[in-house]
């Protein structure tokens, strides 16, 4: 057993003492696989969350229906005693685009498929790329086009607010921390790998028109590798320069820098950054564990200015838009 996973059951030990439910954290749920799975996909308002004799029971107002039959209610059972793998939330008051099938257990109920992965809170102007989205699937299936597949995640992954889905159906690894807990059967296929120089190009131009600065920032940085372009450039160290203002900067920073260094012609990232990394050797541990010693990593970064040709930007700083525990921010 890795070291990972020896910290991961320790956890698991301690918790399971306590009456907290656990299991090992599930695969990664993208935006394609919960609309496949899913009977109702709903944008609904959280009337009341209680906990009764069956558990916790969070109460919809259904707003729109994207898929299934349109009912005004909808009765969403969980439990939020779940640590690993995280729960869905449901928070009253807030509207939540909610990925639902009927309860085995309990009658005229219905719970989330996906767990944490199929509550979202996406902004009200961001609610129009998830719906096209969903919209497209229609009555697709496990036996969906090659090619329809692809296509769906290239858009995906050229809007800010779907990047994450898109990118991880794409390139799954590119997001290492939570491509560790896919099913070897369930990994990524890589189409990225297989993208034509257009699709490319699309995401590129996506990523440029709405830039992120969130996890899916080295990960299109990673699928970007061998796409060059002088704007792309400028923009990731703008990126990268106002991330590192950020308290603490996030767990992947570092990987952002190193990919932003091999766009500037040095391969040798990982050696520059070795003295902040653990020491344990564990890539699921180094990659979660890089130093978030801001004033280190920015020591890192001048130095790096000061002898690669990487140009003098203003930071570009974005507010964080997302939700952290849900979706692609559920806690690894």
């Amino acid at each position: 057993m890795n070291a990972s996973r020896a910290i991961f059951w320790s956890f698991v030990h301690v918790l399971s003492a306590s009456g907290t439910t656990l299991a090992f954290p599930i695969p990664p749920q993208t935006l394609w696989d919960l609309t496949l799975e899913a009977e109702r996909v709903v944008v609904a308002r959280v009337e009341t969350v209680k906990i009764d004799e069956s558990g916790d029971l969070a109460v919809l107002r259904v707003i729109e229906t994207w898929k299934g039959p349109f009912t005004e209610f909808i009765r969403v059972r969980f439990s939020s005693r779940m640590i690993c793998p995280a729960p869905p939330r449901y928070v009253e008051g807030r509207e939540v685009l909610a990925f639902l099938k009927a309860s085995d257990e309990v009658a005229d109920s219905f719970t989330t498929v996906g767990l944490s992965y199929g509550s979202l809170y996406p902004a009200v102007e961001d609610r129009q790329a998830f719906w096209q989205l969903v919209h497209r699937l229609g009555s697709a299936d496990d036996s969906t086009s090659f090619t329809m597949k692809k296509e769906w995640h290239v858009e995906a992954a050229s809007r800010r607010a779907t990047r994450w889905h898109g990118l991880y159906g794409l390139e799954s690894s590119a997001d290492a921390v939570h491509s560790f807990y896919d099913r070897p059967q369930e990994g990524s296929q890589h189409l990225g790998a297989l993208l034509s120089a257009d699709e490319i190009s699309a995401i590129a131009e996506g990523f440029l028109n709405e830039p992120s600065a969130d996890v899916t920032l080295p990960m299109v940085l990673v699928l970007l590798r061998d796409f060059r372009s002088a704007e792309l450039d400028t923009t990731a160290v703008a990126l990268v320069e106002g991330t590192l203002r950020r308290t603490p900067p996030p767990y992947w920073t570092a990987q952002t820098m190193i990919l932003v260094w091999e766009r500037f012609g040095d391969p040798r990232g990982q050696i520059r950054l070795k003295a902040f990394a653990k020491p344990d050797g564990d890539p699921l541990l180094d990659s979660m564990f890089w130093t978030t010693d801001a004033g280190k990593l920015e020591a890192a970064w001048i130095a790096s200015k000061g002898e690669l040709p990487i140009p003098d930007v203003q930071p570009l700083v974005l507010p964080d838009e997302n939700e952290w525990g849900v979706g692609f921010l559920t806690p690894p």
